[in-house]
């Protein structure tokens, strides 16, 4: 029997053929790289943050990995948002790469899966303690289940680069937008009041201008925190452009609650929300308060604490319920919102 010989063009045009017979990658497969591409990316950031300020620890906001040593986590979620960054621009890696990568991932699936568990569990116990009993490790979770399917599924050999593109984009705009506004309402709206030696309010003068009760709503809850015995000093930080005018304002609402003027204390008047924390930080050190409330409207707080975990400070929230209108509210989540992201981009940022 003869061997059959084809020249170098019908072995090529069978080539591309068999490659156009391949199934292309569905749409589904390119947002599980897009929420691949925004985990892996959100936890190195974290981790990166943890590097540069030595109280932080905002992967903890996440998920719970406290019975690990801290080497350990951080070497776990290293290597998690490594092999899922990988995954997001390189769909077709070694098999071995993308097991192990579902592994960390249904990993990390199941520890998010024991903290909502355990959320709900002390939720149960304190019926009041959140006016929306969502965690954020929920959001997490979910965000993990729409990753592991792809991990597990059979690379494709074909694939449209503009339609993946314009989908896994599409996706990563949508868990940009969404990460704040999961915090406003799980983080935000969760009331963790508690004994404490202070309550801090970090008032923006801005905020004077949009409603003239926004300030005395903030001085209010603070008094009252006082009143009830949950603390016995309160703290005044004023900010924005007009520092100086916010922090007279707060003085003056402080007097009209009657609050002794040996309680009430002022820190720094400065413009910015990381000087001010930085301020009052050094204020509580000085004045040995190591456990504060910090009483703000809720769409605030994550920010907040975010800023104030940053500089060592033992922050629980209490938040303050606007009575405004959703429309009304739009504006302050948007800025908010920005504002939030450009927090978590400090460490790259500076």
């Amino acid at each position: 029997m003869g061997t059959e010989r084809r020249t170098l063009h019908e072995l090529t045009s069978e080539t591309e053929d068999d490659a156009v017979n391949e199934p292309a990658a569905p749409g589904w497969f390119a947002v599980t790289r897009g929420a691949a591409f925004f985990v892996g990316g959100v936890t190195l950031l974290n981790l990166l943050g943890e590097m540069r300020f030595p109280h932080f620890n905002a992967n903890a906001w996440w998920l719970d990995l406290h019975a690990l040593p801290k080497p350990a986590t951080r070497g776990f979620l290293a290597l998690t948002a490594v092999l899922l960054l990988l995954f997001s621009f390189f769909p077709r890696a070694a098999p071995l790469l993308r097991r192990l990568a579902a592994l960390c991932t249904l990993g990390l699936l199941a520890v998010t899966s024991w903290n909502v568990w355990r959320f709900y569990q002390h939720v149960a116990g304190v019926p009041a303690a959140t006016e929306l009993s969502v965690p954020i490790t929920l959001h997490v979770a979910a965000s993990l289940i729409v990753i592991v399917p792809g991990l597990l599924a059979t690379g494709w050999e074909r694939s449209n680069f503009f339609k993946d593109f314009l989908i896994g984009s599409l996706t990563v705009g949508s868990c940009l937008a969404g990460f704040p506004l999961a915090q406003f309402v799980c983080l935000g709206k969760t009331d963790d009041r508690c004994a404490a030696d202070a309550v801090v309010v970090f008032a923006d003068g801005a905020d004077a201008g949009k409603s003239q009760n926004a300030l005395a709503d903030q001085v209010r809850a603070a008094c009252a925190l006082y009143r009830d015995g949950k603390v016995h000093k309160v703290v005044l930080a004023g900010r924005g452009e007009s520092s100086e005018e916010t922090q007279n304002t707060l003085r003056r609402l402080a007097a009209d609650e009657r609050i002794p003027d040996g309680d009430v204390l002022l820190s720094s008047a400065v413009v910015e929300m990381e000087a001010s924390v930085a301020a009052t930080a050094k204020l509580l050190e000085d004045q040995k308060l190591a456990k504060v409330l910090v009483a703000a409207p809720f769409y605030q707080l994550p920010r907040i604490k975010l800023c104030c975990q940053r500089a060592g400070m033992d922050v629980h929230t209490v938040p303050i319920h606007d009575k405004v209108r959703m429309q009304e509210l739009r504006p302050s989540l948007v800025h908010e919102a920005v504002a939030l992201w450009l927090s978590y981009l400090q460490p790259v940022l500076m």
